[in-house]
């Protein structure tokens, strides 16, 4: 098994990243009353589309890396590296943030490198670690010495290493092809490639 880094002169024409959480609710047939229970193993799902002009020597070359990045995967054999196309960090950063502490796990991550005493990362940013794209739910705000800890919306699940880079330009997850490719060829000057992805849990 291979990682592979979708090509990043391709932009996908359109993309969609949704989360897909494995809870389950249940519900009492006798008196309605429903529980929910929140279970590991949610994760990502992203569908892109890649359109280009037939006649179009440029964005037909990119076509044709893409098709051949897609035929490279071989199904679910391998793995896909990519970022979500869509994606605009909106807190300033600053600094080079990296892990604090080997063993994190869960919703909280220790975090030093960061520009002193400022606002980061802002809720609903993301970062990359441990072959993971996570989304923050709160502000993150570095102290004089410039620690921060991050609060994550979905748990890490392999714990990074003591030192470890966070990526906060352009986070990342590893996918596997969820469904097989698709080219399509239309009446007129116009190809698409389209092609679904789901999160690779390890």
């Amino acid at each position: 098994m291979t990682d592979y880094t979708w090509p990043a002169t391709v932009i996908p024409a359109n993309s969609t990243l949704s989360w897909m959480d494995n809870t389950v609710s249940f519900k009492s047939p006798l008196s309605g009353t429903a529980r929910t229970e929140s279970r590991p193993g949610g994760r990502w799902h992203l569908s892109v589309t890649v359109i280009g002009l037939k006649h179009d020597s440029v964005a037909d070359t990119k076509l044709k890396l893409i098709e051949a990045y897609l035929y490279k995967l071989n199904g679910a054999e391998h793995r896909a590296v990519i970022s979500d196309p869509a994606y605009v960090r909106s807190g300033p950063g600053g600094g080079i943030p990296v892990v604090k502490g080997a063993g994190q796990t869960g919703l909280t991550l220790l975090t030093d490198g960061w520009t002193i005493s400022k606002t980061v990362l802002y809720a609903g940013d993301r970062i990359g670690i441990a072959d993971q794209m996570i989304p923050v739910v709160s502000d993150v705000i570095s102290d004089p010495s410039g620690n921060a800890t991050i609060s994550l919306a979905h748990p890490i699940r392999t714990a990074p290493a003591d030192g470890e880079a966070i990526d906060i330009q352009n986070p990342t997850a590893r996918y596997i092809l969820a469904n097989k490719a698709a080219f399509s060829s239309a009446p007129g000057i116009f190809k698409t490639v389209l092609a679904e992805f789901e999160e690779a849990i390890p």
